[in-house]
């Protein structure tokens, strides 16, 4: 589960960079709506193991936009 988040984070800064140069800084605020639904459905969801890894993707996903919120 680790291993999936850090490897989908890792690459999913340069696609967050990308968005927010073509779209604008907004579009880097839906990476911390991702987030927050990936802890809520882990929160909220028993889930079998091959579905943890998905929202840690999910999750990775969204803090990648961290990276372009910061000169925000």
């Amino acid at each position: 589960v680790i291993a999936t988040l850090y490897a989908v984070n890792a690459a999913a800064t340069f696609l967050w960079g990308w968005l927010v140069d073509r779209y604008g800084r907004r579009t880097g605020l839906l990476g911390p709506a991702l987030c927050a639904t990936a802890i809520a459905l882990v929160l909220a969801v028993r889930l079998p193991p091959e579905l943890t890894g998905l929202l840690a993707a999910l999750y990775g996903l969204g803090f990648a936009a961290t990276v372009c919120l910061g000169p925000w």
